[in-house]
């Protein structure tokens, strides 16, 4: 009996995509600002403060 895909992997798949894609759009939205609400030398901390 072949062994059915798991739903497991795919909400897993889906969920990361997601997560990537959010964070990608998130660092894109930052960078194209003008003049960044936080300091620019530290994108990492402003993107998980915007999430």
């Amino acid at each position: 009996m072949p062994q059915m895909f798991p739903t497991q992997w795919i909400t897993l798949t889906l969920f990361f995509t997601s997560m990537v894609l959010i964070l990608f759009v998130k660092i894109n939205y930052f960078f194209s600002q003008p003049t960044p609400p936080a300091s620019p030398t530290s994108p990492i901390t402003l993107a998980a403060w915007l999430w």
